[in-house]
């Protein structure tokens, strides 16, 4: 059962409502974690309203939400069918970059423009985008829960020499920031145990030396 602050259950209960209730959308995508916040309001929110370390604003972009329920009898789970405005064409340059979005992670809140400061957990709901399709108006996302089925693991891969944080490279697993005047390093860094070795970040190296072949590890 879903619990939620008194403030909220007398705004819902109103019958006349004072302020609106909204949807906040984040979606994070795995290439590389960039975060897309937005809401279907006339205008930005930010959330929590008081400033903190999560605090974000959410844009103001029309979307709209749809149940799909499959009507067959093979236990399929329902669906999420998200409809995001693509007029201004700020949503194509996501789509095209990261492959329409697809396993991207979703959470949508449904909050309260009057108490935007209260506790939310009990309505928020997590997801992950299955299939896209676009045109000049829209961009159509499916959402479902996330399947577990369809993710590596264990989530990085064990080698001796080679390093797991070339997938964001300089990000907060590589911490490299030197600079590369002349092409001094060739990035993109190789991931290689030498590339690490001469940019002196051995420290974060993100492979397994130890792991080299001839040698026995027991884990």
């Amino acid at each position: 059962m879903i619990k939620l602050p008194p403030n909220l259950i007398f705004s819902k209960n109103l019958l006349g409502q004072t302020a609106p209730w909204i949807l906040l959308l984040r979606v994070v995508f795995p290439q590389d974690g960039t975060m897309l916040h937005i809401c279907n309001n006339t205008e930005n929110v930010f959330f929590p309203p008081s400033p903190s370390l999560d605090r974000q604003e959410y844009f103001a972009i029309p979307f709209d939400l749809d149940f799909v329920v499959s009507q067959d009898s093979k236990g399929t789970i329902p669906q999420l069918q998200l409809r995001i405005s693509n007029e201004t064409r700020a949503m194509q340059g996501y789509l095209e970059q990261y492959s329409g979005g697809i396993e991207a992670s979703t959470l949508i809140i449904p909050v309260n423009t009057d108490h935007l400061g209260e506790d939310y957990t009990g309505l928020k709901l997590n997801g992950e985008v299955s299939a896209c399709y676009s045109d000049d108006s829209w961009v159509y996302w499916t959402i479902g829960p996330p399947n577990p089925l369809t993710k590596r693991f264990p989530y990085d891969s064990y080698t001796a020499l080679n390093c797991n944080w070339t997938r964001v490279y300089r990000g907060v697993e590589c911490k490299f920031s030197g600079a590369d005047p002349g092409g001094q390093y060739k990035d993109p860094c190789p991931g290689s145990y030498d590339a690490c070795l001469a940019r002196n970040n051995l420290i974060n190296f993100g492979g397994h030396p130890g792991l080299q072949s001839g040698k026995l590890r027991v884990v």
